[in-house]
């Protein structure tokens, strides 16, 4: 790092031999790299004792300016532009009445990123008919790209909850996949068990709670998917409105000795709740207690009539070869991705 003199040279010394990436900033200038770059494309070898004459030649700057729409609050917000091949992001804090100023450009072709999830608004690059909307901005000059054209979001919000006790559950995780694009927005949940997450678009979501004990020894909870759904191959949608808000109370169950069976289904099945017994099978009928659990019948009893509700839904019958298919594969699935995330 080196400092202009009046003269406009600089020195900077003290460098390691090999290759360097030189740019300059200054006030009212655009950002520039060697000899006379919006992006990081050229680097100069510098060999050892030797010095080398980099000049960076930068023109006044260029100007990027434009507002959110809405009424704000726009105090978390923030807009960011991307040069042509995305190697350069600059960014900008939104005002209070929804304006923002992009400085230090060079002329060229920018696209738009917004983030104000706090403002109501979609986050995400302003796209236009065929993809991402380009804006051209004159060399030393100022675009006005007058109000951006970003999406009005919704939200998702609730509380999470023991089943049993109602108490909160406290650092769960929230998660809405899109039905329409696979993204999955992601909240925490707070001290007194609530949850918010918004900057929705406007879709199809289908929601879940999981829970991560910091410790082995610490209390755990079992998943849960929308609307009250023990694995994900049932798990249903809910719809998010532009400018709505959508509501899911989710209530999970207890599972102390982490084997993925709620603990006071355990106690009320004969099984130990203290005790990691999901692949065992005390009535052998070949299913084990954690698939009993996940099918809803009797891990005592090899009498159909003893079923109780099948794949986590009421009035289910014993012996449901499709539904167990189904329940093996989400299992399977979920394996998969902890894999990935554990790697």
């Amino acid at each position: 790092r080196s400092e202009l003199v009046l003269d406009g040279a600089y020195d900077a010394v003290g460098l390691p031999p090999g290759e360097v990436l030189v740019w300059a900033i200054a006030d009212g200038y655009a950002t520039t790299y060697h000899p006379d770059s919006d992006a990081p494309d050229v680097r100069v070898a510098v060999a050892e004792g030797d010095t080398a004459g980099i000049d960076v030649s930068m023109p006044v700057e260029s100007l990027l300016v434009g507002r959110l729409p809405g009424a704000g609050p726009f105090e978390s917000a923030s807009v960011v532009v991307y040069n042509s091949d995305r190697s350069i992001g600059v960014g900008a804090i939104v005002e209070e009445d929804g304006t923002f100023v992009i400085d230090g450009l060079h002329g060229g072709s920018y696209t738009i990123g917004v983030y104000a999830t706090g403002a109501g608004l979609v986050s995400g690059t302003v796209a236009g008919a065929g993809g991402d909307l380009a804006f051209e901005v004159p060399p030393e000059d100022t675009l006005d790209a007058g109000e951006i054209s970003v999406g009005t979001a919704g939200v998702l919000r609730g509380t999470v909850v023991d089943r049993y006790t109602s108490a909160p559950v406290y650092g769960a995780f929230v998660h809405a996949e899109s039905r329409s694009t696979g993204a999955v927005f992601t909240a925490s949940v707070e001290a007194d068990g609530a949850y918010a997450l918004p900057g929705l678009p406007p879709g199809e979501y289908a929601p879940w709670v999981d829970y991560t004990p910091a410790c082995d020894v610490d209390p755990d909870w079992l998943n849960r998917w929308y609307p009250d759904n023990l694995t994900d191959a049932f798990a249903a949608a809910l719809s998010v409105a532009a400018g709505g808000e959508a509501v899911w109370d989710a209530r999970v169950a207890p599972d102390l000795d982490g084997d993925g069976m709620d603990d006071v289904w355990e106690a009320e099945n004969g099984l130990d709740p203290e005790l990691d017994d999901a692949s065992d099978d005390p009535d052998g009928d070949g299913f084990t207690n954690l698939e009993e659990y996940l099918l809803g019948t009797d891990p005592l009893s090899t009498d159909p009539r003893d079923a109780g509700c099948g794949c986590g839904t009421s009035g289910a019958p014993r012996l449901l070869p499709a539904c167990f298919l189904l329940l093996v594969l989400a299992a399977a699935r979920r394996r998969l991705r902890c894999s990935f995330i554990g790697m």
